[in-house]
């Protein structure tokens, strides 16, 4: 979802529009040479929709996209090509796969989801994508934040797969996200704000937050908040996950 939308802009961006009006023209094998370029082009930006503080390398996209195409047919409750993104092991143990998928899901639609965070390493063919999802319960109420840890696996082709039973509903993992509000001048002096210095893009109020790559935690980097607004943290945004306290300057211009 989000992938394909930044994808299709950095082609816009990337491609001479001579070419991009004739893009159907382009044979499969082209048409995939074109996308890799794309790719590459956005890793050398930094640009390619990875979550905050994940590394960046080919396995690491390899398995996003995969996970990218499952939510994708997730949301669009396109359950025949979702089967063909579950690993093997847990469809040859089902009788009716396509059945047991509808179960597990139980009537959820995601909507919108951000901050895939990738565990172990690109060598590893198990791993866990730590993944925030507004999810669409169908019964009534507003969309809810809920956090999941989707088990991925490589298979002997060399694709990721999704296990199913990782997406099994937990209440308990229902997330409220948003900002604290900005603390009291009394209070600023007692809050720490933590960081990762290699490459985060925010700060946060809880060292172990869930949304930073668990090679980063705990966070040691840190800062007081009466320093939010320094120069050198300028570029850090605030995670709404751990509700981190807003900037005064956020506050002040929204009035």
């Amino acid at each position: 979802m989000k992938k394909i939308l930044i994808l299709i802009l950095a082609v816009m961006l990337l491609i001479p529009a001579a070419l991009a009006e004739d893009l159907s023209s382009l044979s499969d094998e082209e048409l995939l040479n074109l996308q890799k370029q794309v790719e590459e082009e956005l890793i050398r930006r930094n640009l390619y929709p990875l979550a905050d503080d994940v590394p960046v390398d080919s396995e690491n996209i390899a398995l996003f996209e995969r996970l990218d195409s499952f939510l994708s047919f997730w949301a669009a409750s396109d359950y025949p090509n979702m089967l063909d993104y579950c690993v093997s092991d847990w469809k040859n143990q089902t009788e009716d796969s396509q059945t047991e998928l509808l179960r597990i899901l139980s009537n959820r639609t995601p909507l919108h989801f951000e901050n895939v965070v990738l565990s172990g390493s690109p060598k590893d063919t198990e791993r866990t994508a730590s993944i925030i999802l507004t999810i669409d319960k169908h019964n009534g109420h507003a969309p809810q934040v809920y956090f999941f840890d989707i088990i991925m696996k490589q298979e002997e082709d060399g694709l990721w797969y999704v296990d199913p039973r990782s997406l099994q509903s937990h209440e308990e993992d229902v997330i409220e996200p948003g900002l604290t509000p900005v603390p009291a001048e009394a209070d600023a002096d007692d809050i720490l704000l933590y960081f990762n210095a290699e490459n985060g893009q925010k700060y946060h109020l809880d060292p172990n937050c869930k949304v930073v790559n668990p090679n980063f935690l705990p966070m040691t980097d840190s800062f007081p908040f009466t320093e939010v607004c320094d120069p050198k943290y300028a570029d850090l945004q605030p995670c709404e996950i751990c509700g981190a306290p807003e900037r005064p300057e956020n506050t002040s211009s929204a009035e």
